[in-house]
């Protein structure tokens, strides 16, 4: 059985980039760039040398581009579905569990990735989704078009913004957890 590649995943705000070292052999890795929805073969080489080149390419993102490291069991870092079933493809997943694709004989509400719709808000707008590399996060997406003010100055402001950023999340629709598989 095939094992899923190794993942690093970073952002800066909302700009993420993810990086994969994938293959089964360890003489015959590759290591991919995933910004965006968009693959990019970054070098092959040995197990060692792809773990080495990560390493080198997360420090320079990290000290000259701002990027922050998601840390394993921290919380997901979000984006639109679409960057979302790529990486998740990549990762070697095929099908999500939805409850709302819960109908007639489909009792668990299995989708196969590439036809599944995601899910939107009570305005239509589409949700964001977090991987943490087996499970994906999705909730409705707040933005300064919900009159949040995306600018506060002090942390009384950050405060009253996060608080009402969470009661429009709310108002939206239900955050969830997609098991895949």
């Amino acid at each position: 059985m095939n094992s899923h590649p190794r993942l690093h995943t970073l952002s800066r705000g909302a700009k993420v980039r993810h990086l994969l070292i994938d293959g089964d052999d360890p003489a015959a890795k590759s290591l991919i760039q995933l910004e965006n929805g968009v693959r990019t073969v970054v070098a092959t080489g040995t197990e060692y040398e792809m773990s080495e080149k990560a390493k080198s390419m997360l420090r320079q993102w990290t000290k000259t581009e701002g990027f922050k490291r998601r840390e394993d069991g921290g919380p997901p870092v979000f984006e639109s579905l679409q960057p979302t079933m790529t990486l998740v493809t990549l990762m070697g997943y095929t099908k999500i569990y939805d409850p709302k694709q819960k109908k007639g004989r489909n009792l668990l509400g299995e989708v196969p990735l590439a036809q599944w719709p995601g899910w939107r808000d009570k305005n239509g707008a589409d949700y964001e989704y977090g991987f943490t590399g087996t499970t994906i996060y999705g909730q409705p997406k707040v933005t300064a078009k919900h009159g949040l003010n995306m600018t506060p100055k002090t942390n009384e402001e950050l405060l009253a913004a996060l608080k009402k950023a969470i009661a429009i999340r709310k108002s939206l629709g239900p955050e969830n957890t997609f098991i895949i598989g």
